[in-house]
Order: C-alpha cells, then structure tokens, then sequence
C-alpha cells in the first residue's frame, strides 16, 4: 500500500532483527515525541522482534486498542 501511495519505506529493524527507534531518523521523521510516545519506544526499543510483537500486543490490550486476535496462516 505503501509503495502505491509513494511513500517512503522505512526501516525500524537492525541486521539482528532487534527494533530499533530511539536513533532512528527515517523513523522519527516528522513523529511528536511525547512522553507517552517516548514511553512506548522506549520499552520497545533493542527488543527482539518476536518480543516486541508480543509486547506491542499486550500494550493494545492495556490501552483497549485491540478488539480481537484472529490465526492466519502464512503459506
């Protein structure tokens, strides 16, 4: 979706796999950092990426984001 609006592609993984946000320009481009945000990025940062996934679904849940989890099978 991305590619067809012409919008940039942007990076938040290092050669490790682990998130990378607090140094990361590409990223931070044009965000607000507010301490929430700040907060966010901060627990998520140098995360593996499965960790961080989880992560990132627990703070939906916490916030009241997340309606639901379906499977999906990737083939």
């Amino acid at each position: 979706v991305g590619k067809r609006h012409k919008l940039p592609a942007i990076n938040i993984l290092t050669v490790e796999a682990a998130i990378n946000l607090k140094d990361n320009e590409d990223f931070l481009a044009g965000l607000e950092g507010t301490p929430e945000r700040q907060a966010v990025w901060d627990e998520l940062n140098g995360l593996d990426r499965f960790v961080a996934r989880k992560k990132i679904v627990e703070l939906m849940e916490a916030g009241g984001f997340l309606d639901k989890i379906e499977p999906h099978r990737h083939t």
